[in-house]
């Protein structure tokens, strides 16, 4: 047999974020579609690492440099020894910061560089982040886009070739997502049988949790219902506070990043996405396989989910009146019976042919 085919894939960490879960996800569908995955971490902690899928080779590449630039230097240094000594096909890596040092990296080594967008431009506009994707993004090999808005960003903002983007959608694997959910180890929202209103992602401003909170505050003067947050970030204190405002004691939950979130939406009342931009919003997805009614505020990633078929109600972006009325019929409604298909750019084996394609042609 000859030598199989060999991908990079980069993380700075571990950290419990989505892009991170996913680029975990897709190395598991590479190693089963035949080829070589070697990870390649900046530092082999977080709380992901019991994620690593069994057999995959892993490289911790700055184990002890510090945080911030002497972190991604190290990382770049490296990650391009590494590259020189293994020569794959192609390094992929995701997110602004990795993508850039994952690029100086694979040029350095003269390899193949593929570089994964998650998100619109919104989220990086006016940062010193837009300016390196711009300076970047439009030298990389080829480009991942997560859905049609992110892909149209990146031809519109960071001025690339729109033969360089492939659209590829995050893999959703519906069937380990339901026996999860089924799962019955740990918390969920049916715990103290008080209806539960679900989000998930970290706490930061983008995700638009403060919105949600007062909203369910309105619906919470009427009806007896509690709200759970699952994620961590930076601004916990200020949404302790302002549940304690809005929703009184024991109204708000943030038991912090849970890693089995499908059993929460299974057993939500409904399932709420209030960000102000997102590239594939998987939380939303993901309540949909388990049959969780779902509701967003309007933006082009729910728009093009809603016209694939995938079940949320829309409402205003920011309108949190129209936020609670969604929600509170959400809750009203009975619960969809059995868990409806997601459309087939999800399947997991459909994803690893695009990935495949793009990395080893």
């Amino acid at each position: 047999m000859g030598r199989p085919r060999v991908a990079v894939l980069f993380l700075p960490d571990l950290a419990g974020g989505g892009a991170e879960r996913v680029m975990l996800h897709v190395a598991r569908l590479l190693e089963a579609h035949g080829g070589r995955v070697v990870l390649a971490l900046g530092r082999n902690e977080g709380p992901l690492a019991p994620l690593v899928p069994e057999g995959i080779e892993v490289h911790e590449l700055a184990p002890d440099k510090g945080v911030g630039v002497r972190f991604g230097l190290a990382c770049v240094r490296q990650l391009g020894r590494l590259l020189k000594v293994l020569r794959p096909a192609a390094v992929l890596s995701t997110l602004v910061g990795g993508n850039v040092a994952t690029f100086a990296a694979a040029r350095k080594a003269g390899v193949r560089v593929v570089l994964r967008e998650a998100s619109v431009y919104a989220d990086m506009a006016g940062r010193p982040r837009s300016w390196l994707a711009r300076a970047v993004y439009p030298r990389a090999d080829a480009l991942i886009a997560v859905a049609p808005p992110v892909a149209d960003d990146l031809v519109r903002h960071c001025r690339v070739p729109r033969e360089r983007i492939r659209v590829i959608p995050n893999p959703v694997d519906a069937r380990a997502i339901r026996v999860a959910a089924e799962d019955d180890g740990g918390p969920d929202a049916s715990a103290g049988e008080v209806p539960t209103v679900v989000a998930a992602g970290r706490l930061v401003p983008v995700k638009g949790f403060a919105s949600l909170v007062r909203a369910v505050g309105r619906l919470r003067r009427a009806r007896d219902l509690r709200l759970a947050i699952l994620g961590e970030g930076p601004l916990r204190g200020e949404l302790e506070r302002l549940g304690r405002q809005e929703l009184g004691d024991g109204g708000l939950l943030l038991p912090g990043w849970v890693p089995n979130p499908y059993r929460w939406y299974r057993e939500a009342a409904a399932v709420v996405s209030t960000s102000r931009w997102e590239g594939c919003p998987n939380v939303l997805i993901e309540a949909a396989v388990v049959g969780a009614r779902t509701v967003a505020y309007r933006r082009r990633d729910t728009e093009w989910l809603a016209s694939l078929g995938v079940p949320v109600e829309l409402v205003p972006m920011g309108d949190e009146e129209a936020l609670a009325a969604a929600v509170d019929r959400a809750m009203s409604e009975p619960r969809p019976p059995g868990c409806r298909p997601l459309p087939g750019i999800f399947e997991p084996e459909a994803v690893a042919c695009r990935y495949a394609e793009v990395l080893w042609g």
